[in-house]
């Protein structure tokens, strides 16, 4: 069953944010590849499709980019404390998280996606997971639809690299 959902760039610049010199943004370039990552080539670069596209906003704005980490499952929270000015990091539109954000037009599509070993067979729809161990981003509209579906031991993580090695070495399926 495939669930489409919209990953989107939210703002809430406000109108004084235009007259700063820096346009503070948050990510979590731990586990943002393709979206926020540090280049391999060179681990204090910030690089994927959204630093193009903030680096864009921020020059059209006539300012500088000012990079705050945060974790996935921290960035809406730190926005309402205005730890930042902007959120730019694969988030599902959600009618809960329009009750605290505005939302941009959304710039990417993608939908929830099941993974599993080469080596393991059986689970190809939602309801195959009842019963089994799996993991996805904390958070995450994923996490609430297992969650919702009932049945599913969901294992929650921080970072996507952390879920994809517990899958590799078999503590979860």
């Amino acid at each position: 069953m495939k669930r489409i959902c919209y990953i989107l760039l939210f703002f809430t610049i406000a109108f004084s944010a235009v007259s700063k010199e820096k346009l503070r943004f948050a990510a979590d370039a731990e586990s943002g590849a393709p979206y926020v990552f540090y280049d391999p080539k060179s681990p204090t670069k910030l690089v994927g499709f959204e630093i193009q596209i903030i680096n864009e906003i921020a020059s059209e704005l006539g300012m500088e980019t000012e990079f705050i980490q945060n974790q996935w499952d921290g960035l809406i929270p730190g926005l309402s404390r205005n730890n930042y000015d902007v959120v730019i990091n694969g988030l599902e539109i959600t009618e809960e998280r329009k009750k605290e954000v505005a939302f941009s037009i959304p710039y990417y599509l993608t939908y929830e996606q099941i993974v599993v070993r080469k080596d393991y067979t059986g689970i190809e729809t939602l309801s195959d997971m009842t019963g089994k161990k799996v993991g996805t981003l904390e958070g995450s509209l994923a996490e609430r639809i297992m969650r919702d579906y009932g049945g599913i031991d969901v294992r929650t993580y921080d970072s996507e690299a952390n879920s994809y090695t517990d899958l590799e070495n078999h503590r979860l399926e």
